[in-house]
């Protein structure tokens, strides 16, 4: 799960270039922070990468320490509900 978000295009095109680098052997899903909306039951699963899947957080919800690291436990208690790896 790849969850960086596209600040500018600078990084547009370097995400534009990891995606193209990628091998077919991947299964690839593009999520910012709802990373358990997605049914992941009986795989394998890579978030990559964490520190910016927080950043969305801190982000959307007005730069709130407490506020970001609590939406973001509950996300991942969601995802971690589901029986992945």
């Amino acid at each position: 799960m790849a969850t960086a978000r596209v600040w500018d295009d600078e990084f547009r095109r370097r995400v534009e270039r990891h995606q193209a680098s990628r091998g077919p052997q991947w299964t690839n899903i593009e999520e910012e922070k709802a990373l358990s909306r997605h049914d992941v039951a009986g795989r394998v699963v890579v978030v990559d990468c964490v520190t910016l899947w927080c950043t969305n957080f801190f982000f959307d919800l007005d730069s709130d320490v407490q506020a970001a690291l609590a939406a973001a436990r509950e996300e991942f208690d969601r995802l971690t509900a589901q029986d992945a790896t």
